[in-house]
């Protein structure tokens, strides 16, 4: 039976050795820790001024003994500081988009170790509007498969094929979603113009929302239109019209029309309808009736009544203008 003594040199044998690091290197690394205590690393802007930090420290520290000195100096661990030097490294180029995006530290660390494409693509339904977890950003970059589909037999029946529609149309649902927020980001941008009384270019616009706009019909009508027997030789089903509220079947036509530029109004009728058309039925379909009739549809009309006269804009009939809003209570 070992005394207190041998258990207390036992204990101490088993500490790590004290690092002996060169004189010359000693005043980079206390400017390390210094700068690394002074950050939060709570934002996009931070974690990349703490990768940088460690990136330095390793320079002159060998691998083994940087994780011991990030852990035994720093207060992180040795993964966490791999994790930010790999952001600092990895993620430089697409700093700007991923602090406008304000993308957490812990998604960021996932980004690092992905391929440029899938980076992008992350980014891109981030930009939409979308808030991502790690888990969900994991799935994307990794594809990784959900437990249900991995043990999902690959059986029939009408309930395998009902959860399968199931999947479907919560995918659908879910692009539809990330599409029309990248319209109404860029609408909402054209419509702030209008209200300065400035132009508004049609080509310009119909180059970042006319494909989102044509593929978000075509899902909307998939998920609102039933299938019915078409006036052809075969016979074949083609899609209806959409049933259900009136208002997806205004926004499914409103979208189809979205994404065919040269069926916009002209020059002159464009940024009444971009305002009083566009704006609210994308803002509905975005975050519902409630943006429709409350605050950000009074905003909308509001935009119009403080805009300045402008040579190639006209002002909007006065029934536009002057009708009351009302707010559902």
């Amino acid at each position: 039976m070992q005394t207190r003594k041998q258990r207390e040199a036992a204990k101490s044998a088993k500490k790590s050795p004290v690092m002996q690091v060169a004189p010359e290197h000693q005043p980079l690394l206390d400017e390390v820790y210094d700068a690394v205590q002074s950050v939060r690393r709570r934002t996009a802007a931070e974690a990349f001024e703490v990768g940088y930090h460690f990136s330095r420290a390793k320079v002159v520290l060998p691998e083994k003994m940087l994780g011991r000195w990030i852990s035994t100096t720093c207060g992180y661990t040795p993964r966490q500081g791999r994790n930010y030097i790999a952001i600092h490294e990895h993620l430089a180029e697409y700093r700007e988009r991923l602090e406008a995006a304000a993308v957490m530290p812990t998604v960021m660390f996932v980004l690092a170790s992905a391929e440029p494409e899938k980076i992008e693509e992350v980014l891109r339904v981030i930009e939409g509007g979308e808030h991502l977890t790690v888990a969900q950003v994991k799935h994307l970059v990794k594809g990784d498969k959900t437990p249900a589909q991995e043990k999902q037999a690959d059986v029939g029946g009408m309930a395998v094929l009902r959860r399968a529609a199931e999947a479907k149309l919560k995918a659908d649902i879910a692009l539809f979603g990330t599409l029309t927020k990248q319209a109404l980001k860029e609408v909402e941008a054209a419509a702030e113009k209008i209200s300065k009384g400035k132009n508004v270019a049609k080509n310009g616009l119909a180059a970042k929302i006319e494909d989102q706009c044509r593929q978000a019909s075509d899902l909307l009508l998939s998920a609102i239109a039933p299938m019915h027997s078409s006036f052809n030789e075969r016979g074949n089903l083609s899609s209806g019209e959409g049933e259900g509220s009136a208002t997806w079947r205004k926004a499914q036509r409103l979208l189809y029309r979205l994404g065919d530029s040269p069926r916009w109004p002209g020059r002159t009728e464009f940024p009444a309808w971009l305002v009083n058309d566009v704006l609210p039925m994308l803002r509905s379909s975005c975050m519902g009736n409630r943006c429709v009739r409350g605050r950000s549809f009074r905003h909308a009309r509001m935009m119009h009544l403080s805009m300045r006269p402008h040579p190639r804009m006209p002002r909007l009939p006065q029934t536009v203008r002057a009708r009351p809003v009302r707010c559902r209570r």
